[in-house]
């Protein structure tokens, strides 16, 4: 695919106030005839018959082919033959992003173009306005600039040089294969019998008793300094390795110095330093990515019609879960994030240490929620939820405050009563909608908590009132304990 373009824009949408935006743009593709059929807002009838197959001269789909054909040792079909392939046929097609004028207004439009772009084929009116619905993916982009900085443009360079070290390293080695030779024409008389090879043959050689080493010598030439050639090579790894921040460790290869582990591991972290860069520059277009994949549900999903079906993967098997539009939009657009994860990585690393830390501390102070600090460990060290509901099931008060969430939730208010763990309520309820029921029931709960001060004696003290306390078989009555002796065999 090559990518055609506004050779003054800067990038797809320009900068935020939209200025060095691109004007047109577009690509050749193969379409057949019912692909054209098929396309929308067509302009009159078609008629296929008279589209022509090739490309032109104006085209670079076809040179674009030969030269990814040429780098993969391919042979390029040509398309003179493509006629002859009926509805299988393939029409060279330009599908152009451009401004029109419609109705008076300039319009963001998607066309069709066939015959090197003089037959235009349909025009579509993009339905979003605002900006192009394309997105750019800049690895090291440089400001005012649309191309930026490649890996190739870093490594080039070294490649092209250790190349053409190498190809004159074969050169020579064939070179000392099959040497240049001087002869003494008055002891070989006949030439034919050095230029022609074959095995177990007979020279004659009128030598007239001289010694027959100097009938015929090979041509000194000078010797290749291998020294300096595995110097360049050497120099050219390293310069390639800088550029790229990407050493012989990173890339899976065994160091060819030996290294102790201190130093290796700091190697490592330097390299992800230099790769955070790279990675936060490429989430700058993932999240455009995953905000045109939301703009596009928010603008195209269809209320009570479509729906979408996910399969959540549990340690109790799948579940299906049917979303509608209201499941997946909302009101206010949410915010996307976009991290790496080596990144990611050594940020887990290092809040999971501190972490640890922490909690050896803050267990000693009474009245610690010893459970969300366990949980959030758990996560920590990658647990999934329902490995941790399993490790630690939910008390009654969590559970109930659950169940008052679906009340809350539909603006309905749900009792309090002086039994309830008001502390685990208050943080349960946190999660539920904001509705009046919620903020109604949240005061009513810091109210009890006030009064309970205030008057203990209408709040009866039992091992559940103490906040974060362990609940449930805790509480129960002991079972008695049976003896070894009343096991029987």
């Amino acid at each position: 695919m090559v990518f055609l373009r506004d050779t003054r824009a800067t990038s797809i949408n320009g900068d935020r106030k939209g200025r060095n935006a691109c004007r047109y743009m577009g690509l050749e593709i193969m379409m057949t005839a019912e692909d054209i059929d098929n396309l929308p807002d067509k302009i009159g009838n078609i008629q296929i018959e008279e589209l022509s197959h090739e490309s032109g001269t104006k085209s670079i789909f076809q040179d674009a082919s030969e030269a990814r054909n040429n780098a993969q040792n391919r042979q390029t079909q040509r398309m003179e033959g493509e006629s002859d392939l009926g509805v299988n046929a393939g029409y060279v097609v330009t599908r152009w992003y451009t401004h029109w004028k419609i109705d008076g207004q300039v319009k963001k439009v998607k066309v069709w173009l066939a015959d090197e772009r003089a037959k235009l084929l349909a025009v579509q009116v993009l339905d979003n306005q605002d900006y192009w619905q394309i997105i750019d993916r800049p690895m090291y982009p440089t400001a005012h600039d649309w191309d930026g900085t490649s890996v190739t443009d870093l490594t080039e360079d070294k490649q092209r040089a250790r190349a053409i070290a190498q190809n004159l390293g074969l050169k020579a080695m064939i070179g000392d294969l099959y040497p240049n030779y001087i002869y003494d024409s008055n002891k070989i008389t006949n030439r034919a019998d050095l230029t022609r090879m074959a095995f177990n043959k007979h020279i004659p050689v009128e030598s007239k008793g001289e010694n027959l080493n100097t009938a015929i010598l090979p041509l000194q030439k000078a010797s290749p300094n291998l020294a300096l050639l595995n110097f360049i090579y050497t120099s050219l790894d390293i310069s390639a390795q800088k550029a790229t921040a990407t050493p012989d460790i990173q890339q899976g290869i065994q160091s060819e110095k030996d290294r102790p582990l201190g130093e290796t591991n700091l190697i490592a972290s330097r390299v992800d330093t230099r790769y955070s860069l790279s990675a936060k520059i490429f989430g700058w277009s993932e999240k455009t990515l995953w905000q045109m994949w939301y703009r596009m549900y928010k603008d195209n999903f269809k209320e009570d019609i479509d729906e979408k079906v996910l399969r959540i993967k549990g340690l109790f098997g799948p579940k299906w879960r049917t979303l509608k539009k209201d499941n997946i939009t909302a009101v206010k657009d949410p915010d996307v994030f976009i991290e790496s994860k080596a990144v990611n990585r050594a940020k887990q690393l290092e809040d999971r240490q501190g972490m640890i830390q922490y909690m050896g501390l803050a267990f000693q102070e009474e009245g610690t929620n010893r459970r969300y600090g366990l949980r959030k460990l758990g996560k920590l060290y990658g647990m999934e939820k329902d490995e941790l509901d399993r490790l630690f099931p939910l008390t009654l008060d969590e559970r109930e405050a659950l169940e008052e969430n679906e009340l809350l939730n539909e603006d309905k208010l749900a009792p309090i009563t002086a039994e309830q763990n008001h502390e685990i309520h208050l943080l349960e309820h946190s999660k539920a909608n904001d509705t009046p029921a919620t903020r109604a029931h949240l005061q009513g709960h810091q109210q009890a908590m006030m009064i309970k001060r205030t008057n203990p004696e209408f709040f009866p003290e039992t091992a559940e009132d103490v906040p974060f306390a362990p609940q449930g078989n805790e509480n129960t009555i002991a079972r008695p304990q049976i003896a070894p002796s009343q096991v029987s065999a």
